[in-house]
């Protein structure tokens, strides 16, 4: 069985995306390298990135460009460079796709390069099924307006050229149209519908993928909604609102014989007038492109401008914030300031009455000297007292025999003595008793003397 590839053919920003990626989901392959999303396309482009800069270098080459309204000329394919894209466009497709079966391939500069694509694509190996999406022509140029800044009636003019091409270059094509709209309301009736038109089976019917592809589309991705009826106004052209009503009819199933007739003489008017007026249209569109820019621009450094100046002013609150820290600062260092002059006063006190002390210890240290030198002085005259107690112990001692009287005196003397001893060795802390006792003994030994005189005119006198 041959291969089959399905061949999406429609308008930049006419729900191909979505289309692509139900195909996708009900069991085409899509390319390898795909396209990667960005905020006008969240859920991703499913096209290749080789096939649209393969498609970009050949409209360079003709030199055109995918957003031209001008006719891709027959003369191209006949140029000497043809045979060097065909080469590459089987290696793309090989490298995208390799040995599948069934595989979706879309970008909407295909509409106006179809000759080149069905060749490629019979080359491969593959049978190209179209799919033509239509979306109203006003919601396509209002896309185009807010993505790339072209003016409505230049987007109308492009839409009219890649659907009328791609109308005309698919006529011998097994062929499918639908409606971008009734996609995203009722996906698996659209997706029926060209299975029917097609004579294809889609290879992925089970209700996880409904519920997947269901999850996928949504009529949240419909950004620009305008009515039908509304391209027949005086915004658009006549011949818009014939090929739109056409096409439209044929979503439906609803063919007139006249049909075919129109659109080439819309095509035919089209390309004529293009070749009058492709120039002076030109110029006015990069006049148009370069205001919409300027203005852009402009809104873009008034924002700027904005920002800075909440910057500004957060800075300046931040500022503020600062200097009162400071000044919060400041008053908690005067705080500290006085708390520390209080306390050198209070170490200045201290320090004085520390010096007082310290004076104070010097006198008491002083009559502490005083008081020892004295103490030594009558220790040492204790220490001659002593030695004459205890001479004059001996002397009783030598008596003792023969006075029992004196006996008992020298006894209490002794005890005196002992006592005196006691008292010697508390004189640093009584001197004033000691001397008293000194006074005592001063007495007592007059009194002992007198004794001694006594007994010794007695024992004279015994004698």
């Amino acid at each position: 069985m041959a291969r089959v590839a399905i061949l999406v053919a429609g308008m930049h920003r006419s729900g191909t995306s979505a289309l692509t990626q139900m195909l996708v989901g009900l069991g085409c392959n899509a390319p390898k390298t795909l396209m990667p999303a960005n905020d006008y396309n969240a859920k991703g482009y499913w096209e290749s990135t080789e096939i649209a800069a393969l498609n970009d270098d050949i409209l360079d080459s003709a030199g055109s460009s995918w957003n031209s309204w001008e006719h891709f000329g027959t003369d191209w394919y006949a140029s000497p460079v043809v045979n060097g894209f065909r080469d590459r466009a089987q290696t793309v497709l090989a490298n995208e796709f390799g040995d599948s079966a069934l595989f979706v391939l879309k970008d909407p500069r295909i509409c106006r390069l179809l000759p080149f694509w069905l060749a490629a694509l019979e080359s491969f190996g593959a049978t190209p099924q179209v799919i033509l999406p239509l979306r109203n022509p006003l919601e396509v140029a209002a896309s185009l307006a807010e993505r790339d800044a072209i003016e409505p009636p230049f987007g109308l003019l492009m839409w009219l050229r890649n659907v009328l091409d791609a109308e005309a270059e698919s006529r011998q094509c097994s062929r499918a149209f639908l409606c971008y709209e009734e996609l995203l309301v009722d996906w698996q009736e659209t997706a029926a519908k060209m299975g029917r038109q097609l004579g294809i089976a889609w290879p992925r019917q089970s209700s996880a993928t409904a519920l997947q592809v269901a999850a996928d589309l949504s009529p949240t991705l419909r950004h620009h909604v305008e009515d039908g009826t509304q391209v027949v106004s005086c915004r658009s052209s006549r011949w818009v609102a014939t090929t739109y009503d056409i096409l439209r009819r044929w979503t439906d199933g609803e063919v007139r014989d006249t049909d075919v007739e129109q659109l080439d003489t819309i095509n035919a008017m089209l390309t004529e007038s293009a070749q009058a007026f492709a120039h002076p249209v030109a110029a006015g569109i990069r006049v148009g492109q370069t205001n919409r820019q300027l203005e852009v621009d402009i809104d873009d450094l008034g924002k700027t401008v904005d920002e800075l100046n909440k910057i500004v002013a957060a800075r300046d609150d931040h500022i503020e914030s600062l200097h009162q820290a400071l000044r919060d600062r400041d008053d908690v260092i005067a705080n500290k300031n006085a708390q520390v002059d209080a306390l050198e006063r209070t170490v200045a006190r201290r320090n004085g009455q520390i010096d007082s002390l310290e004076r104070t210890a010097t006198d008491r240290d002083a009559h502490i000297d005083s008081l020892e030198r004295t103490a030594a002085h009558r220790n040492a005259q204790n220490d001659v007292l002593e030695r004459t107690v205890a001479d004059r112990d001996a002397q009783i001692d030598a008596l003792q025999h023969t006075a029992t009287d004196r006996d008992a005196q020298i006894d209490a003397l002794q005890r005196t003595a002992t006592d005196r001893d006691v008292q010697i060795d508390d004189l640093q802390r009584a001197v004033t008793s000691r001397n008293h006792q000194i006074d005592a003994l001063d007495r007592a030994v007059a009194r002992r003397n007198d004794r001694i005189d006594a007994l010794e005119r007695t024992t004279a006198d015994r004698d």
